[in-house]
């Protein structure tokens, strides 16, 4: 196969996997961002109508405050007579009121008066589940009875159907005498109030007995913090949208109602559209893509090195090595023409550069590891030779895959040169070695410098890093880069394991107390800053 025909095949399948790649990610990734965002919405719709619940209790408790707050209902407990509670608080009152229920509780917690009515049929009419001495209205008027600073309000289910009940203290209006019983009022949950409870909230929801929640229904359980506490809430996706539902609990703390909340899936319609359209123009701009670069590859790579190739076979077949290949255009092809031309010419010194390369950092200039490691080894002989100090400093960027996660590889590659920069801006003597080890280490040798002079030249490389300014938005330490220093003095008959150890140690122990700070070894152990 040749060159153009593996060109072709290879263009055909790079562009394939890339339009895969992108299908997939806006399929799986954006289409579930969109998907998140929808439930998001939906779970904070359902708090919404938590809310209006709640809010709704909220007015209530305010009615039945108002309505205890009564000096004459206070004077009555005291002594009753005559039909005051028939006269102020009969069917009549409670119909104004928009209330289904009163009940009046002595001192004592002894039921003295009780009245429901039919807000439909405009009569009285009995709720039995509030009658019985037992009831859990009997047990929720005697929780904190006399607090006027309690909201004690909460929902039963009865036949008549769901019903929120309030109660407060009966005090007088001013609220200087001690409470004289227990007012409670009710209002049942009917079409009027779910209607309203839909308009305040924009929504379509249902307030429905907990019986009739469907268990075959599955998908995920969301917790919901609200005002009437903390609810687990049921999310599944339906052909329509979405369906939500969460239980209310009555004023034992039973199961009493389900509210279901039908939720249109308006954001991930959108999203399936949005991505579909992108599916189309991202597959267009591929194939013009594609078209182009082959053009381009073929005008300006393949006929060219045809042409090239050409003229190699002429030079092979004539002998004539004084004759030249025709470079043409400056560009990377003419180059290798004028790299042939040059390539006898310059063998003494590609091995000298070999030679050089081979214990050069590519990216920052810096001797790399293999040149380290015999400079270390030279000047720890010349150290116990003359007795002269020696300092190894080991240099690591804080938090730099964060870095890289952040603002992407070139700029980590620019922050490397940076700090290759900062080091070798203070370790500029012709003895000073500094070196890339690997990645974001770097190591400094120092001879012939005391250890106080060479924690301030470490502290002086971190204050030239962070002259630079270059900024790192996820750093815990700073909001620009640092770096963290290890460092040792080379010790009498010391070996390089052993110094680099000592130092990688205060470099740990940097990094361990917070980064971006110099820590110094001890004699033979770890070390202190």
């Amino acid at each position: 196969m040749g060159l153009r025909a593996k060109l072709i095949v290879s263009m055909i399948g790079m562009f394939a996997l890339l339009g895969g790649a992108s299908s997939y990610l806006l399929r799986e990734k954006i289409q579930g961002s969109y998907a998140q965002l929808e439930r998001d919405a939906a779970l904070a719709g359902m708090g919404r109508v938590m809310l209006a619940i709640s809010e709704e209790l909220d007015r209530l408790n305010e009615v039945t405050r108002e309505d205890s707050n009564w000096t004459e209902l206070h004077d009555y407990m005291s002594a009753p007579a005559g039909d005051f509670l028939q006269a102020n608080l009969g069917t009549g009152a409670l119909l104004t009121a928009n209330l289904s229920w009163v009940s009046i509780h002595n001192r004592q917690l002894q039921r003295i008066y009780q009245l429901s009515v039919d807000k439909a049929a405009a009569q009285a009419r009995a709720i039995p589940e509030l009658l019985a001495a037992d009831s859990p209205l009997e047990q929720f008027v005697k929780r904190q009875p006399f607090n006027p600073q309690e909201r004690n309000c909460g929902f039963l289910r009865t036949q008549q159907g769901l019903i929120a009940l309030c109660h407060r203290p009966i005090l007088d209006s001013n609220s200087q005498n001690a409470p004289n019983g227990v007012l409670t009022l009710g209002r049942l949950v009917d079409k009027q109030m779910l209607a309203r409870l839909q308009k305040r909230t924009d929504l379509q929801f249902q307030i429905l007995p907990h019986t009739t929640h469907a268990d075959g229904k599955t998908g995920l359980v969301l917790p919901l913090s609200t005002p009437l506490g903390q609810s687990l809430v049921h999310y599944h996706q339906a052909r329509e949208g979405l369906q939500l539902g969460t239980v209310l609990f009555d004023l034992a703390g039973r199961p009493c109602a389900r509210i279901e909340l039908d939720w249109p899936s308006l954001i991930i319609s959108r999203g399936k559209q949005v991505i579909a359209q992108t599916e189309w123009q991202l597959a267009l701009l591929i194939a013009v893509c594609a078209l182009g670069m082959w053009w381009v590859v073929n005008q300006v790579v393949i006929a060219r090195l045809g042409r090239l190739w050409k003229e190699l076979n002429a030079l092979q077949g004539s002998k004539e090595w004084q004759r030249r290949i025709l470079a043409g255009s400056r560009d990377e092809i003419g180059a290798v023409g004028r790299q042939i031309n040059l390539l006898l010419q310059v063998i003494e010194q590609q091995v000298q550069e070999l030679e050089v390369s081979s214990q050069t950092d590519p990216l920052t200039s810096l001797w790399n590891r293999r040149a380290y490691d015999l400079q270390l080894d030279f000047n720890l002989s010349h150290a116990r030779r003359t007795g002269e100090p020696l300092a190894l400093l080991l240099i690591d960027v804080d938090y730099f895959k964060l870095f890289n996660d952040r603002y992407g590889h070139h700029a980590g590659d620019q922050a490397l040169l940076a700090v290759a920069g900062s080091l070798a801006q203070i370790a500029r003597r012709d003895t000073d070695i500094c070196a890339r080890l690997g990645g974001e280490e770097f190591a400094v040798l120092l001879p012939n410098t005391m250890p106080q002079q060479a924690e301030q030249l470490a502290q002086a490389m971190q204050q030239a890093l962070a002259e630079c300014r270059i900024r790192h938005e996820l750093s815990p330490v700073a909001e620009y880069l640092t770096i963290s220093i290890g460092l040792a003095m080379a010790e009498a008959g010391e070996s390089a394991d052993s110094l680099y150890n000592r130092a990688d140690c205060a470099l740990y122990l940097a990094k361990a107390a917070g980064r971006n700070r110099v820590h110094i070894a001890d004699a033979g152990g770890d070390g202190q800053t």
